[in-house]
């Protein structure tokens, strides 16, 4: 008897347990109470709508700066690593000058020599000698022309006077013999002063040469110096502005090649100035015409969780490039608030405001409908439901801001009316009217 009790009431408790189980199975099954059921209908309300696109684009200082120097040489001094903060003016590298300042003696040594040269040219310019020799032999020709005179004059008194029979022919012969001697002299004369004034205008041309050769080798000179110097002054490199060491191939030591050569020289450090970063991006075609110059736009760094910055449209390039079978424009982005966690190469979001309306009326966009006559909704009416012709605003991805037809406070419908559902059509403008 004990076992048979046992038994029925065993069975009684799997009957009711089976009975439960079935009835949860048909309540799930018939989207009972715990399934949740989908909205069908909306209350127009009053928000605010902003739509955006976006973009994404790689971060990168707005200054980088490959260093190279100008001329070969070896790393003396390297006093900057990786990460390194250095400020403009300071010493970011330097090469061995050793040789290059015993050339820059041996050039000061030339520019002395050239100079004395000079000197020498100039002092040999100064002819007052010759200047005197040729004053000499004028003074000489002036005064055998007078000779020459007196003589003439000797010669035709003792002439008239031998006619005359009143000298002797021996006095008359030698009056002749000083006067034709006098003729001579101021032949001889004038030959001694057309040579002298040839001898200084030779001596004046030779020095005048002589001088600018030498006026031309000191400045030859001082320019192979000033080459010295600037090759000099180019094995001191420092920073052209606030900077940060972002890699540093080299070591001290290290022979480099120059960039003036015929390659583009050996890179010793990358800095770039990190308290200025933008942001290059490639916005599709489709969306640059929304893109303007000084635009302010939100800026999302995805490696920093949360991080949001503030960013201006820099350039917008005036031609279109393809990436990734895209065709787009290149959009340079200045970040107007630098956070210290940015880093360059970090990948950011770029939201591009596109409209945006205030307190605006509104509906879900499930809620519009759109046909050959235009946008409408239907409007909650009871049992029924009102076509109601709309004019649709600013919208985003979830809601439309409707600028006529509705009222905040109304309720609209987000799935069409059934076929068996009751529609109130708008009343048409009276065609008289």
């Amino acid at each position: 008897m004990k076992n048979a009790a046992f038994i029925i009431v065993a069975l009684a408790v799997i009957l009711v347990a089976a009975k439960a189980w079935r009835g949860d199975s048909d309540r799930t099954a018939s989207g009972g109470a715990g399934a949740q059921e989908r909205e069908t209908t909306a209350t127009v309300e009053k928000t605010s709508i902003s739509f955006s696109i976006s973009v994404a684009g790689e971060i990168t200082p707005a200054e980088r700066v490959s260093v190279r120097p100008e001329v070969p040489g070896k790393i003396s001094e390297l006093p900057v690593d990786i990460g390194d903060r250095v400020n403009q003016g300071a010493l970011l590298f330097s090469l061995d000058d050793e040789e290059l300042q015993i050339e820059l003696a041996t050039r000061e040594t030339e520019i002395a020599s050239a100079k004395l040269q000079l000197e020498k040219a100039r002092q040999d310019l100064d002819v007052a000698n010759l200047e005197i020799a040729v004053e000499s032999a004028r003074t000489r020709l002036v005064r055998s022309k007078l000779e020459s005179e007196k003589a003439f004059e000797d010669f035709q008194r003792n002439e008239k006077l031998f006619q005359d029979e009143l000298v002797s022919r021996e006095v008359h012969q030698t009056a002749r013999t000083n006067y034709e001697l006098a003729k001579n002299a101021i032949v001889s004369s004038e030959r001694d002063l057309e040579l002298a004034k040839d001898r200084l205008e030779k001596t004046r041309l030779q020095a005048q040469t002589d001088f600018e050769l030498a006026k031309n080798l000191v400045e030859k000179a001082n320019r192979s110096l000033d080459l010295t110097k600037d090759r000099l002054s180019k094995t001191r490199i420092v920073a052209p502005f606030d900077c940060t060491v972002l890699t540093r191939p080299v070591s001290v030591g290290q022979a480099v090649s120059g960039s003036g050569g015929f390659n583009s020289g050996t890179e010793v450090l990358t800095i770039a100035n990190l308290n200025e970063m933008i942001i290059n991006a490639h916005v599709n075609q489709a969306d640059i015409t929304r893109l303007v110059k000084d635009m302010e736009v939100d800026v999302q760094v995805e490696a920093v969780i949360g991080l949001k910055v503030k960013g201006r449209v820099e350039r917008i390039a005036p031609q279109a490039t393809i990436r990734n079978g895209i065709k787009g424009f290149e959009a340079r982005i200045l970040l107007t608030d630098v956070d210290p966690r940015v880093q360059p190469g970090m990948t950011a979001k770029i939201t591009i405001p596109v409209a945006s309306a205030d307190e605006a009326v509104a509906v879900p966009l499930a809620a519009v409908f759109t046909e050959r006559e235009g946008r409408h909704v239907f409007v909650v009416k009871g049992d029924a439901f009102e076509r109601r012709p709309v004019e649709i605003g600013v919208s985003d991805y979830k809601v439309a801001e409707v600028l006529t037809g509705l009222s905040p406070g109304e309720v609209v419908a987000l799935e069409p009316p059934g076929e068996d559902a009751e529609i109130i059509e708008p009343e048409k403008p009276d065609a008289d009217s």
